[in-house]
């Protein structure tokens, strides 16, 4: 018995190169496709996140006052290694009425000295009776110093 040593037959190896070839591109495309599905996804969910804000931003406009939802809304500070090294703050929102409600959030960021430094709006949407629900308010301004967060807002719609 012998065995086989050298080259494939010329039509085998191309063959062989058109198979690789034709796995490479599918592989490049569906890459590629995923890809674009991945930043088509983030762009749908920064478009809601700032569409949330505008409105929660909005509605506390024409509030007057701290608003009548501070009862619902309270705030934990994050560790920045808990937040890519932003100053970040957990937000728990519970919806203390018999009813589904919506809520308008401000939260504000300042320094040691008390001046604000930063303010974000937050909006939870549709928020069954007696349910939780738990945003979080990032601020990118003044990574290289902690801020106090605090929430200066609250409305219930």
């Amino acid at each position: 018995m012998s065995s086989f040593s050298g080259q494939l037959p010329s039509a085998l190896a191309s063959a062989k190169a058109s198979v690789l070839e034709s796995v490479s591109a599918a592989a490049a495309s569906a890459s590629a496709s995923a890809s674009a599905a991945a930043s088509s996804f983030e762009a749908s969910v920064s478009a809601q996140i700032a569409a949330g804000r505008a409105e929660a931003k909005a509605v506390l406009e024409k509030t007057q006052g701290a608003g009548n939802a501070m009862s619902d809304v309270t705030l934990t500070g994050l560790p920045k290694a808990q937040a890519a090294g932003f100053n970040a703050a957990l937000v728990t929102v519970v919806n203390s009425t018999r009813a589904t409600a919506s809520y308008a959030i401000r939260v504000e960021f300042s320094d040691e000295s008390g001046k604000v430094v930063d303010t974000t709006f937050l909006n939870v949407k549709d928020l069954a009776a007696g349910a939780t629900a738990t945003p979080t308010a990032f601020s990118p301004l003044d990574r290289d110093q902690a801020l106090l967060s605090r929430v200066v807002q609250a409305q219930r719609y």
